[in-house]
C-alpha cells in the first residue's frame, strides 16, 4: 500500500516538473524548476531531466543545464541514452562548444551507457564543426563498434563531415598562399604561377597547389596536406 502511494506520488511530481518545463521560457524559470527538481527528489530522473536539458538547450542554455546534470554529485551511473543524445545535440548545435558534444559522448561511453543510431550523428557532426576528420574517423571506428555502420544517417554525416574538413583546408591553403602572393617573383619559370593556379579545373589544381606549397614549405607540411586529402 505505502509503495503504491509513493509510486503514485512519483508519477505526479514527475508529470508536474513536466508541464512546468513545457511552460518554460526563460532562464529565470529554468532555474526555479531546477531547485523544484531538487527539492521534491527527481535529480536522477532520466526522464525529467532530458526534458530539463532540451528546455535548457532552447533557451541557449545547455551550459547552465550541463552544471546542473553532471555537478560533483550527479549520479551519472543512472542516466540513459536519451538524455545523453539531448545534450550531446544540444552541444553538437551550438558556435563555439561542439567539443563539449565530444567529452559527454566520451562520458557516456565510459559509464557504460550504450549509444544507438541517433547519437552518432550528432558526434559527427560536431566533429565536421570541429573541423578534425581524425577525430571523426575515431568516432567513426564506435560507429562500426557498435554496428551502425550501414545507418544512412551516419553515412550521411561522415560524408558531410569530410567535405566540411577538405573544404576548410583548402579555404586555409588558399589563404597561405594569398599571404605568399609576393613568393612568386622570386621563382623561377618552372615554378607555377600563383595568379594561374585557381583557374585550373579540379584535380590539376589540387596537384599545383601541392606543388607550389612544397617548393615554398618543404616536405614537412605534408602530414598536415594529408589529414585534408584523406
Amino acid at each position: 500500500m505505502i509503495s503504491s502511494i509513493s509510486t503514485s506520488w512519483k508519477r505526479a511530481a514527475e508529470q508536474n516538473c513536466l508541464a512546468l518545463l513545457e511552460l518554460c521560457n526563460s532562464l529565470p524559470k529554468l532555474s526555479q524548476i531546477h531547485t523544484h527538481i531538487l527539492k521534491i527528489g527527481l535529480h536522477s530522473n532520466p526522464f525529467v531531466l532530458t526534458r530539463f536539458a532540451s528546455r535548457a538547450s532552447d533557451l541557449n542554455a545547455i551550459q547552465y543545464a550541463s552544471g546542473f546534470l553532471f555537478g560533483p554529485d550527479a549520479q551519472t551511473h543512472l542516466y540513459d541514452t536519451f538524455l545523453f543524445n539531448t545534450v550531446i545535440r544540444a552541444y553538437a548545435q551550438t558556435s563555439h562548444s561542439k567539443k563539449n558534444a565530444v567529452f559527454y559522448y566520451k562520458m557516456m561511453i565510459k559509464d557504460c551507457i550504450l549509444p544507438n543510431k541517433f547519437t552518432y550523428p550528432f558526434v559527427l557532426k560536431a566533429c565536421a564543426g570541429i573541423g578534425d576528420l581524425g577525430l571523426g574517423q575515431s568516432v567513426y571506428a564506435s560507429v562500426l563498434k557498435y554496428g551502425f555502420g550501414d545507418d544512412k544517417h551516419v553515412l550521411n554525416t561522415m560524408v558531410h563531415i569530410k567535405g566540411n574538413v577538405k573544404k576548410s583546408g583548402m579555404i586555409y591553403m588558399k589563404q597561405d598562399l594569398n599571404n605568399l602572393s609576393s613568393y612568386e617573383g622570386s621563382q623561377s619559370k618552372s615554378s607555377p604561377c600563383f595568379s594561374s593556379i585557381f583557374s585550373v579545373p579540379g584535380p590539376l589544381q589540387e596537384l599545383l597547389i601541392d606543388k607550389y606549397r612544397k617548393q615554398i614549405f618543404g616536405s614537412s607540411f605534408n602530414s598536415w596536406y594529408g589529414v585534408v586529402e584523406q
